[in-house]
């Protein structure tokens, strides 16, 4: 919503009243921004950007490249359609509750560093923490459904599942 500022506090107000049947409540930040990254929804300067295409985003569905109007970087990634990815986004699910990441960590497989984490926030859907993050290189082109990895989390490893999309890994 965009109002004046000195119309704030009363459409907060409002807000409240109207909304207090339906146990409307504030959220901060991390609490929305935890729902997001549990939907895998993209964040620009996160996940996306100006350095990773659709493919390696896990969107190949937000660049329509059948459509005949041109736009800039088409050419591009209709040569890279089918061609092995550089790097992936995947998704984390932390296997023990109390353990909490804030994104940025090495994320490991097979005692190899691969990638980092984008974003993590705890998820009451899983019961723990979830997160996105890129791998590259070798692994990039691995399918993972539930794969078994480990996050270095301030020098101690802790265990993740690694998974390509987010069907199936929040049941």
């Amino acid at each position: 919503l965009y109002v004046p500022v000195e119309m704030t506090r009363l459409v907060y107000q409002t807000l409240h009243q109207a909304g207090a049947q339906f146990g409307l409540r504030d959220a901060g930040y991390y609490a929305l921004d935890a729902l997001r990254i549990e939907m895998g929804r993209r964040a620009w300067g996160a996940e996306i950007g100006p350095d990773e295409t659709p493919f390696e985003a896990g969107m190949p569905y937000s660049a329509k490249l059948d459509k005949p109007s041109d736009f800039i970087g088409k050419a591009a990634l209709i040569k890279q359609q089918g061609q092995p990815l550089r790097k992936k986004l995947v998704t984390v699910v932390f296997d023990d509750p109390t353990v909490y990441a804030w994104g940025g960590e090495t994320l490991r497989l097979n005692d190899q560093a691969v990638g980092e984490l984008t974003s993590v926030g705890w998820s009451p859907k899983a019961g723990a923490c979830v997160g996105m993050g890129y791998v590259g290189g070798a692994v990039a082109s691995v399918a993972y459904a539930g794969a078994a990895a480990q996050v270095d989390l301030w020098g101690e490893m802790v265990g993740v599942r690694v998974w390509d999309s987010w069907n199936g890994c929040l049941k």
